[in-house]
């Protein structure tokens, strides 16, 4: 996109016979700070995302994921802060070295490994949740994504399968000392994967939990991701904070 805006805007940074004149340029986002575009939608500042409003309870979290996920449980889980919040930690499990493939972007075969490095994050964040440091231990399990965006069934049958034997792995360690286990998705993928179709989709995701008496409400409103933050700050018996515009999704006790 930043090509794109220089080529109309400035100089293409290639040799042509005609430059359009007189453009009223406008940038879907803020591509660079120093453009004197408007922009459409400007970036926005989130404040007291789950990660900050835990540091500022004085709570310990982990955060967990492999290479190709990990931006997903630090920068972008807090909110588009890059550094780790008091009292956070944080520990990347290297993906597997896998060919790359264009299909139609650049991006590496992982049919070919279809259980990416699932199994290895269970068992790290299996072992952190046993040392009870954390009173919130948080990781990304990928491969249903990852291998059902190469297109092929097969092996991305293969992934959903690896995963749930990973999750069940940290269900496991969760039982065993006492906390909570969330399971929730963030998009959908693996669920309408063919050759044709290996982008993300719009489908419904799932939210459970086991390890608690606690129970789900009939919701007054269709539930949405936004509720999922308030929902574990309910389970913490946390108060969420005003910034949180989404309701805990639990029965009250």
């Amino acid at each position: 996109m930043e090509q794109l805006v220089e080529t109309f805007a400035f100089k293409p940074p290639f040799e042509t016979d005609f430059s359009p004149l007189n453009l009223h340029v406008f940038t879907m986002t803020a591509y660079r700070w120093n453009w004197p575009f408007p922009v459409l939608f400007p970036l926005v500042s989130m404040k007291n995302v789950l990660a900050e409003h835990l540091a500022k309870q004085g709570v310990a979290q982990f955060h967990c994921a492999e290479t190709e996920r990990f931006p997903q449980v630090t920068t972008w889980f807090n909110g588009g802060v890059q550094h780790a919040f008091e009292k956070e930690e944080r520990l990347m499990i290297p993906s597997p070295s896998i060919p790359l493939v264009v299909s139609p972007t650049v991006q590496p075969a992982y049919d070919l490994k279809p259980d990416m490095s699932c199994m290895e994050v269970a068992v790290e964040v299996s072992e952190i949740i046993a040392g009870t440091k954390f009173p919130f231990v948080l990781c990304n399990l990928c491969p249903p994504d990852l291998v059902a965006h190469t297109g092929a069934i097969g092996p991305t049958i293969e992934a959903v399968a690896a995963t749930d034997k990973a999750i069940g792995v940290i269900r496991r360690a969760c039982e065993m000392h006492g906390y909570v286990l969330c399971v929730v998705g963030t998009y959908g993928n693996a669920e309408k994967v063919d050759a044709s179709s290996t982008a993300h989709t719009t489908s419904k995701v799932p939210f459970v939990f086991t390890g608690c008496n606690r129970t789900f409400r009939p919701c007054m409103k269709e539930a949405a991701l936004c509720d999922v933050a308030p929902t574990v700050l309910d389970l913490m018996s946390i108060q969420p904070p005003s910034e949180m515009t989404g309701i805990t999704l639990l029965n009250p006790l």
